[in-house]
């Protein structure tokens, strides 16, 4: 065989070879694609249950800054969740006893979730809207736990106006 023959066996061979890499890239980019695509669809499910919810729901990081909040929380607190990601929920969601006096920040149901890990539900504080009008709020606030560890909090509140309407009415 000729120094020629072998140079053009060898090329072939080059060429098989990045036909078949090509292929297996190609079929891996398709998998890719197909795994991206199920993950959109996991994605668009999960925020449509979450946008569904007819009450707020508020994701809080371990610093008490908040992560998400549903369309609920926007229309009950008055704000939209690009204008309060990153900023302190206790700076948002300003809570206040009965009588209008706000609640310290360590008494907060989710300041004690972060703590204790401990969920926490209550109904007898108000919620200050954005333009500064109060409603009867009731919270659930639960432990987002990963690797056995708090990384935040979810709470979930609802305006209870009615409720408190009813129970003077019955007394």
């Amino acid at each position: 065989m000729s120094w020629v023959e072998g140079m053009v066996i060898g090329n072939a061979f080059l060429v098989v070879i990045l036909i078949l890499v090509r292929w297996q890239l190609w079929k891996t980019g398709k998998k890719l694609r197909e795994r991206l695509a199920e993950a959109e669809k996991e994605r668009a499910r999960d925020e449509a249950m979450l946008g569904s919810r007819g009450e707020g729901l508020v994701v809080i990081d371990t610093s008490g800054n908040i992560v998400r909040m549903n369309p609920m929380s926007e229309s009950l607190l008055g704000w939209k969740q690009t204008e309060v990601v990153g900023k302190k929920w206790d700076d948002v969601a300003i809570l206040e006893t009965e009588e209008g006096k706000r609640i310290e920040v360590d008494k907060r149901a989710t300041i004690k979730v972060l703590t204790s890990g401990k969920t926490i539900t209550n109904d007898k504080y108000y919620y200050v809207r954005r333009d500064g009008k109060r409603f009867p709020v009731g919270t659930t606030a639960a432990p987002v736990l990963f690797d056995k560890k708090v990384i935040g909090v979810i709470a979930v509140f609802r305006d209870v106006t009615r409720e408190k309407y009813i129970d003077r009415a019955k007394s």
